[in-house]
């Protein structure tokens, strides 16, 4: 009966959303949000602003860690002079910049993943404004970082709590559509390349292999949504988001589950 069942969950085709909020903590929102989140059981991924990890907003990304939510780099000012179009600061500076934005959090962040979670080597990074070039690009590879995905973004629209909720259920069905095509018997061998991996990501597919798709076993479409933490409405927005998926965790017969970045591109 095990082995019956978990060949059954293997085979199921699947969705996993990756919830991320950057540029906080801010004490009164992300307080009530990591509640949110442990009344759902969901684990999400934070992007934090370093220069803000003080007082008790530090001890918001203490818990962050503590309550096996993962915590990424996302620069220490929010800076972007350095990497506008790889010639916005001399070599001394540059070399400053990387320091004081990157290196130093990075090593922070290490401390406090080994004081108070698991000690890990590899870290995900998102740049400000998800804006990179080939010099920091290089600093990410040297540390083992991880490019985080930037996602569809709702809160930069700037509309209501109802209709960025609409738009992030809208985005998980448009992904359940794509893992039926994938697992459709009637897909073509134009569709194989399409069914390799799917990332929604800023109104685009993007493709990347997948461990269980390689094997046959089934499609999986990631959709990772991108919000912000010192913006009250998102407690409000994550909130109503998870009511409905606890009531709809298979949707048109595929299943749906919430997880970090790294649960499910990893």
């Amino acid at each position: 009966m095990i082995r019956v069942l978990l060949f059954y969950i293997l085979l199921q085709p699947r969705v996993c959303v990756s919830l991320t909020y950057d540029d906080g903590p801010r004490v009164g929102v992300t307080d009530r949000l990591l509640d949110t989140l442990f009344l759902y059981g969901v684990k999400a991924t934070f992007f934090p602003i370093s220069e803000w990890w003080r007082g008790g907003a530090r001890d918001l990304v203490i818990r962050e860690i503590r309550a096996g939510h993962e915590v990424g780099l996302h620069s220490v000012h929010h800076d972007w002079a350095c990497y506008k179009n790889g010639r916005g600061c001399n070599r001394v500076e540059y070399k400053a910049w990387i320091k004081r934005e990157w290196v130093r959090p990075w090593v922070k962040l290490r401390e406090l993943y080994r004081l108070y979670g698991e000690d890990r080597d590899r870290i995900w990074i998102r740049f400000p404004w998800c804006k990179w070039n080939s010099h920091v690009n290089r600093f990410r590879g040297s540390i083992g970082g991880v490019l985080a995905p930037c996602g569809r973004n709702w809160d930069l629209k700037r509309v209501g709590v109802k209709r960025e909720v609409e738009g992030i259920k809208w985005t998980i069905r448009r992904a359940i559509q794509a893992v039926k095509r994938c697992n459709s018997d009637q897909r073509t061998s134009a569709d194989l390349k399409y069914c390799d991996g799917l990332l929604w990501e800023n109104d685009r597919w993007m493709w990347r292999g997948w461990g269980l798709i390689r094997q046959g076993i089934g499609y999986r479409a990631v959709v990772v949504i991108m919000k912000h933490d010192q913006r009250r409405g998102v407690v409000k927005v994550t909130r109503e988001v998870l009511k409905w998926w606890r009531g709809h965790k298979v949707i048109d017969g595929v299943g749906v589950e919430f997880s970090t970045l790294t649960g499910c591109l990893l």
